[in-house]
């Protein structure tokens, strides 16, 4: 998933970049709250454990692409655990791939609230859409969704990140260049 490590979101200090912190906090604690009504759904066992170090795993196997994008493989473990967990479980695996990231990749704290909304929130809609689909696991439908949604997720999470980080780095060029540099 798309990431925001630039040490330039403390420079910023403009209201501009403190309202895009703002928006991405409420914006996790609606996934949290979010998280808490559904999670009673979810399926939880020993898939749950696995996709959870998975997680780890993919968190602190984010590499830095070109010297500017930080990506993972996360989004595909939160995808798994969207379509075999439920969304509460997928919003748990995509913010421990982001507390394991920044592990690995020292993160501001303003970045790490806005990965956690883009990547949260992408998690929570891709696992409540496989929820209201309820396809049959084992049909070609299914892995047909799943691969819609791991698409999708990925396009998402960097629309999420778009207004947030134009709005802290008022760069918008420069984030539009990332983003089509990270799908080459």
């Amino acid at each position: 998933v798309g990431r925001v490590t630039c040490a330039r979101l403390y420079q910023a200090g403009t209201w501009r970049a403190r309202s895009a912190t703002v928006v991405a906090l409420v914006g996790v604690v609606g996934c949290v709250v979010w998280s808490a009504l559904v999670a009673r759904h979810d399926r939880v066992g020993s898939l749950s454990v696995v996709l959870g170090i998975a997680a780890i795993v993919a968190g602190t196997a984010v590499v830095t692409i070109r010297g500017k994008n930080d990506v993972s493989a996360s989004f595909l473990v939160v995808i798994l655990a969207a379509a075999f967990l439920g969304p509460a479980s997928a919003f748990v695996v995509a913010v421990l791939a982001e507390v394991s990231s920044c592990r690995v990749i020292p993160t501001r704290p303003r970045a790490f609230i806005i990965n956690v909304f883009a990547s949260g929130l992408t998690a929570l809609l891709a696992g409540t859409i496989v929820r209201q689909v309820g396809a049959d696991q084992h049909s070609a439908a299914f892995y047909l969704l799943l691969a819609g949604l791991a698409a999708g997720a990925f396009e998402l999470c960097w629309e999420i990140l778009a207004p947030l980080w134009i709005a802290t780095y008022g760069d918008r060029q420069s984030f539009q260049r990332d983003h089509l540099r990270a799908y080459a």
